[in-house]
């Protein structure tokens, strides 16, 4: 009876040890699932915090460039350019510049410029003439061979004559809107100020030289609207010397064609 007894006994003691380990066991793993979603939800949040500081933004500059009140404009143009004038060495060597003759002269234009707009009552007298303003600088460069006659009459051939041209100033246009959406040819007013530089490069150092002034030129342009952001132009430029008693000087009438790119 006894050991009947103590064999239940020790059943149940195995049963009940079981269970408590079961129960652990469910409870181990059930805090491990819990530990591991909070663990997740900290590191889901902290990658979506560090993307969301961390992402670049893509700003669309059409907006900007379409509702700003001005534009800007870059062109290629040329011209015919025939150097004049008279460099006297120190040595007494005289360089007659127009000897070298007329040479095909490329330039650039770069500028900015207000949209077309209306003036402001009573200057406007017609809302259908539109204005524009802005400013404008321009360089053309020519290079050509010449040849240098010393008095002794010895001739060098081997000299390049390198004609420079900078100019800045405001530009006033004024066109006019033949409907809503087409412009008749522009007109463009353009006064400057700049700088014209002649030098010659050759193997002989007599005869070299550099010589620079200043100059006083006003622009007239008749541009053609090729599309919407691309203008034909034609333009007649003269030229006055600030210092007209050197015996160096520029031609004084030019015309230049091109075309110019506007955003």
């Amino acid at each position: 009876m006894k050991s009947n007894f103590f064999v239940v006994f020790l059943s149940f003691l195995l049963i009940s040890n079981q269970s408590l380990a079961i129960t652990s066991v469910k409870n181990l793993r059930n805090q491990a699932l819990a530990e591991s979603q909070i663990d997740g939800q900290q590191k889901q949040s902290a990658t979506t915090a560090q993307v969301s500081s961390g992402m670049l933004v893509l700003k669309d500059p059409r907006p900007e460039i379409i509702t700003r009140s001005w534009k800007i404009f870059a062109g290629l143009k040329g011209q015919s350019y025939n150097p004049s004038g008279i460099h006297t060495s120190d040595s007494g060597t005289k360089f007659y510049l127009n000897k070298a003759g007329q040479a095909f002269m490329p330039g650039i234009l770069i500028g900015a410029q207000t949209k077309k707009i209306e003036l402001p009552k009573p200057f406007n007298l017609d809302p259908r003439i539109k204005w524009n303003f802005g400013i404008r600088a321009d360089a053309s460069l020519a290079s050509q061979t010449t040849t240098t006659t010393f008095e002794s009459g010895y001739n060098i051939s081997d000299c390049r004559l390198n004609t420079m041209i900078l100019s800045v100033g405001p530009s006033v246009s004024i066109s006019w809107q033949q409907n809503t959406q087409k412009y008749l040819p522009t007109m463009t007013f353009t006064p400057q100020f700049g700088n014209l530089d002649y030098t010659q490069t050759s193997s002989n150092e007599y005869a070299r030289f550099s010589r620079q002034f200043n100059f006083q030129s006003m622009n007239l342009e008749l541009s053609f609207e090729a599309s919407q952001s691309v203008q034909l132009f034609a333009s007649y430029t003269q030229r006055t010397p600030l210092n007209p008693s050197n015996q160096m000087t520029i031609q004084k009438d030019s015309f230049d064609v091109g075309s110019k790119l506007t955003w």
